[in-house]
């Protein structure tokens, strides 16, 4: 892991996710400024990452004065149906693609608010996916709440997410709202960076494209 002021920067600990290093590499570096802005703005912890699985992973943090240990660490995993970030993440994937993670699947439940049922969870996406950011209200630990928007590349699909996470003392309904539109635009900036434009159509993904028969 890589210091650079007061912030971290993306290490090599995050090679587990193979060929994604480079693209993830490129994102951190788009994304810097921004994180670094959205964490003054806020006072609180901002966290950039990708979804690997069923799990997120933290591939940029930047710090802020108001930490009280919920800071993670570059490479660390979570959850991804206990965190905001994860279920932005979730939220992307077509219904038969989440249905094939979903299947079987046996999800953590890490605290009494955590969405651990694959029905009630697919069926919250589907307003994250509407509303266009999602909540983590207690979900991954107590006395914790975050904030998470997606972030759209050139092709228009979500390549990574971006949160605002602090105590719950900190993060009243009003001030999430608040936190909620520095997000957005954040997460608005960094997608232009990296060639989204909302008004082009979403091309299909890789995986997608090797699924459609030729002919």
């Amino acid at each position: 892991m890589l210091r650079e002021g007061d912030g971290y920067r993306l290490g090599p600990r995050v090679l587990d996710l193979g060929y994604g290093y480079l693209s993830n590499l490129e994102l951190d570096q788009v994304a810097r400024p921004h994180l670094r802005q959205l964490a003054e703005a806020t006072d609180q912890p901002v966290s950039l990452a990708v979804l690997d699985g069923l799990d997120v992973v933290y591939i940029a943090i930047e710090k802020a004065r108001r930490e009280l240990g919920i800071l993670g660490e570059i490479g660390g995993r979570h959850p991804a149906n206990a965190t905001a970030l994860g279920k932005v993440l979730l939220a992307d994937l077509d219904e038969a693609a989440l249905a094939r993670l979903l299947d079987g699947a046996e999800l953590p439940r890490l605290t009494h608010r955590t969405l651990f049922e694959p029905g009630a969870l697919t069926s919250h996406l589907t307003r994250v996916r509407q509303q266009g950011y999602a909540l983590d209200d207690e979900e991954r630990g107590i006395g914790i709440r975050c904030v998470a928007v997606p972030i759209h590349d050139a092709t228009g699909n979500v390549v990574a997410g971006v949160s605002v996470a602090g105590a719950i003392f900190h993060m009243s309904d009003e001030t999430i709202a608040e936190h909620r539109e520095l997000v957005l635009r954040a997460a608005a900036a960094i997608s232009k960076r990296l060639g989204y434009d909302p008004a082009r159509e979403r091309e299909p993904r890789r995986e997608d494209r090797e699924a459609t028969p030729a002919g």
